[in-house]
């Protein structure tokens, strides 16, 4: 019985030195033992702390206002959420109705699985609208945001939770958070694993609390996104505190449906996050996903993951933007196991875009860190498209690199100079995008960028072409940059036909050309369209022509111009005409009018390719009609015609 025992401190021993700081940060007191809290208003650093903190005093990292990230080499680039956490007075006792805060008793179920994977149980707290829901039942909300039972029903509801699945329905639901000490001011409040199913839009908005911070919607434990409807979390504006849209400590997955996290405003230095994730994955494989950080002189996050490992997007499309800040970051991930390398993976027909905002310090649109050596990877599998101003890794030095992606999907990468591969496959352009002044962005031979019409291309650095390049019109590629190489400048729109002065009835099909836009100082070939030439009047001058440039969706071009003849030793040219032939004594054999005026011309001294012979002699193998025709006669008085013509009874 003792060993058994002893086993067991042990053990729980183990286990509260394993926990991450954000897990006692909401905690209160095990065995009547209050947990120390930091309450420092200025950052501790490696070089100096608060010796009056119990907290900071042993662990600058710890520092309740965010250790400074300049004073520190192998620290993050920034205050970590998790090292700003709200912190839960352990002695406040709970409002009347309200469940207690978070006790370290449920602290266990934050431990992660051997998969990484954080395994949880059922809520043992769930709130929403300052409402307990545990027991399950159906609410509806009122202008307050908050929850009411009268006139709900199974038919007539806003939120609804069934206990047996861990289910929470929201629908038309309007919820509002509550700033009750221990809620960090969330409408939607979980500790264990939670299932929201959508329908219809609802909308959840943060309060900031007490102490400072905003989380619209709270899970300490596994999110799951389900149904088709939509949800727009919102975390409140605040003056001293962090504000996140979604804060999960576990894995977030979603389904279905359409979800927009939005941090709040904060006018201090600390963090603004649509969605943050401790300890887990980021899993989107349907639906819309939208998580915008709001401004802020801390770091701005749309999506932030630390103490997790990888993003997967399946058939989603997933937008996550940094707002205004000392940094910004679009998609920010930040593992902290030696075993595990950070991960962004696209597959089917998902889509990703990930941008940073403006940055007095450092942004990213997509950051990986991993002091740990691994360099992470940006995989875009086939059918699946990435957009992002930028793709970094940073080293344990604190060291920034390119990461170029890879995989058979379709990318740009339009703000980052020295991506060996800004552009992957064939990706067009769903936006306006802008190459800002000073960027290179160079387009690898075998890939290929695409502006269709009604988007524009604004180049204001550098867009190096290896591979195509093709626009809708002159008017998609702007700018007060430039382009350079040597791959193949397209242009669906046409300027004219261009026809050169030496076309021949030979080489006519390969001269004759359309027209693209010069833009940027580089001229663009036309594509996409269709010539096709109809043969005219045939003279002694040549051959004209008629070419129709067409293409589907588009006004047809036409020009008419003439091509000269290009007669070969057999004396036939490529448009039909044939010189005379001659006997055995030398007397043309005159056939048709173009043979006709052209022993004329003989004689008369007209020919470019012949001189003159006033002795030639022809005779008729053909009746020809001269009907319409401009007559020439043979000779003059100048030089008389000394030769023979047999008209033979023609």
């Amino acid at each position: 019985m003792k060993k058994r025992l002893l086993s067991a401190l042990l053990a729980l021993s183990m286990l509260c030195s394993a926990l991450p700081a954000p897990a006692f940060a909401q905690g209160a007191d095990s065995a009547g033992l209050e947990q120390e809290q930091c309450s420092c208003s200025i950052r501790c650093t490696a070089d100096g702390t608060n010796p009056d903190c119990p907290v900071c005093a042993a662990d600058a990292a710890a520092c309740g206002a965010g250790l400074d990230p300049a004073t520190v080499e192998t620290a993050d680039p920034e205050p970590t959420p998790e090292a700003t956490a709200t912190p839960v007075p352990t002695e406040t006792p709970a409002p009347a109705g309200e469940p207690a805060p978070q006790t370290l008793g449920a602290v266990p179920s934050l431990l992660a699985s051997n998969d990484g994977v954080s395994t949880r149980a059922a809520p043992t707290t769930l709130t929403v609208g300052g409402t307990s829901v545990l027991n399950g039942s159906y609410w509806k909300t009122n202008a307050g945001g908050t929850l009411t039972a009268d006139g709900a029903s199974e038919s007539d509801y806003n939120v609804k939770y069934d206990k047996d699945s861990n289910t929470l329905t929201l629908k038309d639901a309007t919820i509002n958070g509550t700033d009750t000490v221990g809620y960090v001011g969330a409408g939607i409040y979980a500790e264990g694993d939670l299932t929201i199913v959508l329908e219809g839009s609802s909308t959840v908005t943060g309060v900031q609390d007490p102490n400072g911070d905003s989380q619209s919607i709270r899970v300490s434990g596994n999110l799951t996104i389900q149904g088709g409807g939509s949800l727009t979390a919102q975390g409140a504006e605040t003056s001293s505190g962090s504000s996140y849209g979604i804060f999960v400590m576990g894995s977030f997955t979603q389904q279905g449906g359409s979800v927009t996290a939005i941090g709040g405003n904060v006018s201090g230095n600390s963090t603004s996050t649509g969605l943050y994730v401790y300890g887990g994955t980021v899993t989107a494989q349907d639906g819309t996903l939208t998580a915008t950080g709001g401004t802020t002189s801390g770091s701005s996050y749309g999506i932030s993951m630390s103490s997790s490992s990888s993003v997967t997007v399946g058939s989603a499309a997933v937008t996550a933007t940094g707002g205004t800040g000392n940094y910004s970051y679009g998609l920010y991930v930040n593992p902290s196991s030696p075993s595990v390398s950070p991960s962004v993976t696209l597959s089917g027909s998902g889509s990703l875009t990930a941008r940073s905002g403006t940055a007095t310090n450092r942004a990213g649109g997509i950051y990986l860190v991993n002091i740990w050596g691994s360099t992470g990877s940006v995989t875009v599998g086939n059918g699946s498209t990435l957009l992002t101003n930028s793709v970094i890794r940073q080293d344990i030095y604190n060291t920034q690199y390119p990461l170029a992606p890879t995989g058979d999907g379709s990318w740009l990468i339009y703000g980052q100079s020295g991506q060996t591969s800004a552009v992957g496959g064939t990706y067009t352009l769903e936006e306006n995008i802008t190459i800002p002044s000073g960027t290179v962005v160079t387009i690898p031979a075998g890939s290929t960028l695409t502006v269709p019409q009604g988007k524009t291309l604004t180049v204001n650095g550098t867009l190096t072409n290896q591979g195509t390049l093709s626009i809708a019109a002159e008017s998609c590629l702007t700018g007060s940059g430039s382009l350079e190489g040597d791959g193949s400048f397209t242009a669906v729109a046409v300027t004219g036909i261009e026809v050169p002065d030496d076309v021949t009835c030979a080489d006519y099909e390969k001269k004759v050309v359309l027209a693209g836009p010069t833009v940027l100082g580089h001229a663009f070939t036309a594509d996409g369209w269709t010539l096709t030439f109809t043969k005219g009047e045939v003279t002694l001058d040549g051959c004209t022509y008629t070419v129709t440039a067409s293409k589907e969706g588009s006004e047809s071009i036409e020009k008419t111009f003439t091509a000269q003849h290009s007669f070969g030793e057999d004396g036939k040219c490529p448009c039909g005409a044939s010189r005379p032939t001659q006997d055995a004594e030398g007397c043309y054999q005159v056939a048709d009018a173009f043979q006709l005026f052209w022993f004329a011309g003989l004689v008369n001294g007209t020919l470019e390719d012949a001189e003159q012979d006033t002795a030639a002699s022809a005779v008729l193998t053909a009746d020809i009609d001269l009907s319409g025709e401009t007559w020439t006669p043979i000779g003059s008085e100048s030089t008389p015609y000394i030769g023979t013509f047999d008209g033979q009874g023609y």
